[in-house]
């Protein structure tokens, strides 16, 4: 009693520990989730600012290199004409002017040191003056005047390029830091894989021994019976070979509960399980097929045989003391099988015999003849 009791103890023990395993590994994992959610949202909102701030400076770039090189150019007519027609220098304030509200320029400058947000502003500058430039050189063309447009406009490539370059560098340093995640995907993917397997595992196992095993004895139950016995008739029939089945109950089951209660009979019927498995071969399988009525598989066992192994069982527990001292005796029904055996001939067999010895006086086993 004492070791079904441990036994019992240790399974539930085990039980407890995997379910807190799962509890913990599922919260760790819902956090890596939301940690990996929250770090790609937060780089992919970075990188497109990022984005914004090389887009916006490469269109003001470029379009200040284009209104000096068409000035330098000398097609005045041609100058104008594209100039008004596409909206540059409009164009060149605006993303300027977009550039200097971007809040994605106060991350940047804090992630380098030579960067500033006062160089968008000297762009700024620097474009105005430019703008002047050109106008002043296109109502005096001359060398030196253009000579002053094209070191303005260099002064504003240099800067625009400075800005343009921090910010790829930015995203590059991102973009590496990406590849970090695929070491928390592995790690993630493990865990997955690792809590599938113990969920598995863990509900197979739960649901196969409810399944086959009876819930108060721990022995295989009814179901697993008709299992192993039609598996056992397969190969009997098969290798001509013979196995026997014995089933037995406890005799006035009934009385022992009514004196002593349910809780009592419970106890006693553990107790009882556990002495005949411990009686038995090791080839010899026992199942609980009914409240008190058991069922013992004996392969390639003959009815003689099976009849002295059931006597020697009857006699174990004829000795034993079972909860509270109370005695308890068996009654066995042996039955062989034959070629053509069925799962309810052999038990039909069985339970004729098990009858003739409670007929008898119970405390006994019987062959079915």
């Amino acid at each position: 009693m004492e070791e079904k009791a441990q036994h019992d103890g240790m399974i539930s023990m085990k039980y407890t520990r995997i379910s807190t395993y799962l509890i913990f590994l599922t919260i760790f994992l819902l956090i890596i989730n939301i940690v990996m959610i929250y770090f790609i949202f937060n780089t992919v909102k970075v990188l497109e600012n990022d984005a914004s701030i090389i887009n916006r400076m490469g269109i003001a770039r470029g379009s200040i290199q284009r209104i000096t090189k068409l000035e330098i150019s000398g097609n005045q007519n041609y100058y104008n004409e594209l100039i008004l027609q596409e909206n540059l220098v409009l164009e060149v304030d605006l993303q300027i002017a977009k550039l200097l509200e971007d809040k994605a320029l106060l991350l940047l400058a804090k992630e380098y040191a030579d960067f500033s947000i006062e160089n968008i502003k000297l762009i700024q500058t620097k474009w105005q003056n430019l703008k002047l430039l050109l106008a002043n050189h296109q109502e005096n063309p001359s060398k030196n005047n253009l000579i002053d447009v094209l070191n303005e406009s260099e002064e504003i490539w240099y800067l625009a390029s400075s800005v343009a370059l921090n910010a790829q560098k930015s995203t590059e340093n991102k973009v590496s830091a990406i590849k970090e995640i695929y070491i928390i995907l592995f790690f993630y993917l493990i865990n997955v894989l690792v809590i599938i397997w113990i969920v598995y595992s863990y509900v197979r196992k739960n649901l196969e021994f409810k399944a086959s095993y009876d819930a108060l004895t721990g022995l295989a139950n009814r179901h697993s019976y008709e299992k192993t016995i039609e598996a056992e008739i397969e190969r009997s029939n098969r290798y001509k070979t013979k196995f026997s089945l014995i089933i037995y109950d406890v005799d006035y089951f009934k009385k022992i509960n009514d004196t002593y209660g349910h809780e009592s009979g419970d106890k006693i019927l553990i107790e009882l399980s556990s002495l005949v498995k411990t009686t038995l071969r090791k080839s010899d399988e026992v199942f609980r097929v009914g409240g008190e009525e058991f069922a013992i598989i004996a392969p390639e066992t003959d009815a003689a045989n099976a009849l002295v192994l059931a006597d020697k069982i009857r006699k174990v527990v004829e000795a034993a003391s079972f909860h509270n001292n109370i005695k308890v005796t068996l009654s066995l029904g042996v039955a062989e099988s034959y070629s053509g055996s069925s799962i309810s001939n052999i038990y039909r067999q069985a339970d004729i015999a098990l009858y003739k010895a409670k007929n008898s006086g119970r405390n006994r086993a019987e062959q079915y003849l």
